[in-house]
């Protein structure tokens, strides 16, 4: 989610993978049309998202699946394929496997496909 100072109103999916529900302010989704919003949750906490405010307001909450979970690899084998984009989580695009300050991409990024879908990947 990266709608942090604008109202997020074409936000769709929301990908939570943390096992305790997040405690945020009431109004962190005021802006956002999570009514009609898809919640992903680690499904061992599925039903405290569901009763817990403001997570209970989105109007759907499922379970993660295999798919949305983090991939891992190793810095050593960080390949960026044709039609790819990489980012880390402050957007800043990565090329040829390093930031624009040349450091390698260490933890979570972000990775775009040719086709329009993402993946996170944890890069160690």
């Amino acid at each position: 989610m990266t709608c942090k100072y604008f109202p997020c109103s074409g936000l769709t999916d929301v990908y939570c993978y943390a096992e305790n529900v997040p405690e945020t302010n009431s109004f962190a989704f005021n802006s956002s049309n999570i009514g009609q919003g898809t919640l992903h949750v680690p499904a061992s906490a599925l039903e405290q998202y569901k009763t817990t405010y403001p997570w209970s307001d989105f109007g759907t909450i499922v379970a993660l699946t295999d798919e949305d979970a983090i991939a891992e690899v190793k810095s050593e084998e960080l390949i960026v394929n044709n039609g790819e984009e990489w980012y880390d989580l402050s957007g800043r695009k990565i090329v040829n496997g390093k930031l624009s300050s040349g450091q390698l991409p260490r933890g979570i990024n972000i990775i775009r496909y040719s086709d329009g879908t993402t993946r996170n990947v944890m890069v160690k």
